[in-house]
C-alpha cells in the first residue's frame, strides 16, 4: 500500500472516531486493526481498516452524517453488503480510501445456518458481483437477487439470542469464527498510532477465534 493512501486511511479513521466520540456512537475496532491496536503492533496494516458497530449505532451515524456512509439501501448502484465510511459516497466507481463497517448482531445459531442455504448463498453471490459488468446488471434487475443490509439484519437479528456474530461484506463459512457468546457493549480506549481508539471488552475471545493460528505463532516467537 502506498504511503499517501495509507495516510489518507488514518485521517479517515480519525474523522470516524471523532464523529463517534462527539455523538456518543458505539463502535469498536475490528479484525486486523483490532488485533494490531491491542497488541501495539508497529508494522503497518496492509489489509483494509475495519470497525464494528451495532445496528443502532450505525443508523445513528447514518442519520447524522449520511454523506460519509455508503450502503446498499442508500445507493441503487451499490449492491455489496459491505457498509463503508468514505469521503465521497456518491461517486462509488472512483477508487478512494474507505473504512469497512461491520455489524455486530445478536442472533441464534439456527439463523446463522440460514445464510448457508442455497437461497441466501445465491443472494450473497449476487451482492458481490463486480459493479460494471453486463452479468451483474442483468442479475441485479431480477427481484430475487435484490437483498439489502436491512433484509439481512431481519434474517439474523434476535431479541432473545444465543450469541453474537459480526456481519461484513462477504458471507462465507469464516463468519462462524466471529461468533461471540456474550457482549456487554463495554469498551476501553487504547492508544495506537497517535490515536485513542475503542475496543470492546470481549476482543481477546473474539480475536482468538479469528486469528488462532496467527496468535499461536506470535506467542511461540515471543517465547
Amino acid at each position: 500500500m502506498d504511503e499517501q493512501r495509507l495516510e489518507l486511511k488514518w485521517t479517515l479513521l480519525k474523522e470516524f472516531v471523532e464523529i463517534c466520540d462527539n455523538n456518543h456512537i458505539w463502535y469498536s475496532l475490528d479484525k486486523k486493526l483490532l488485533l494490531y491496536a491491542i497488541n501495539n503492533v508497529e508494522e503497518e496494516i496492509e489489509d483494509d481498516f475495519e470497525v464494528m458497530m451495532t445496528f443502532e449505532s450505525y443508523e445513528k451515524l447514518k442519520t447524522l452524517h449520511s454523506k460519509f456512509v455508503l450502503d446498499n439501501c442508500k445507493h441503487n448502484l451499490y449492491h455489496s453488503q459491505q457498509i463503508k465510511f468514505q469521503k465521497d459516497c456518491e461517486n462509488i466507481e472512483e477508487e478512494q480510501p474507505f473504512i469497512k463497517i461491520n455489524l455486530l448482531l445478536p442472533t441464534k445459531a439456527v439463523n446463522v445456518k440460514k445464510l448457508f442455504t442455497t437461497k441466501y448463498k445465491m443472494k450473497n453471490w449476487a451482492c458481490n458481483l463486480k459493479l460494471n459488468s453486463t452479468v451483474s446488471h442483468l442479475i441485479w434487475n431480477i427481484p430475487f437477487f435484490r437483498w439489502n443490509y436491512k433484509q439481512l439484519i431481519n434474517l439474523i437479528h434476535e431479541e432473545i439470542f444465543e450469541g453474537f456474530i459480526v456481519i461484513g461484506g462477504t458471507i462465507d463459512k469464516a463468519i462462524k469464527k466471529t461468533w461471540i457468546p456474550n457482549v456487554n457493549y463495554q469498551t476501553k480506549k487504547v492508544f495506537y498510532k497517535n490515536l485513542y481508539l475503542k475496543v470492546f471488552n470481549e476482543a481477546n475471545v473474539y480475536l482468538a477465534n479469528i486469528y488462532d493460528e496467527l496468535l499461536t505463532k506470535t506467542s511461540e516467537e515471543d517465547n
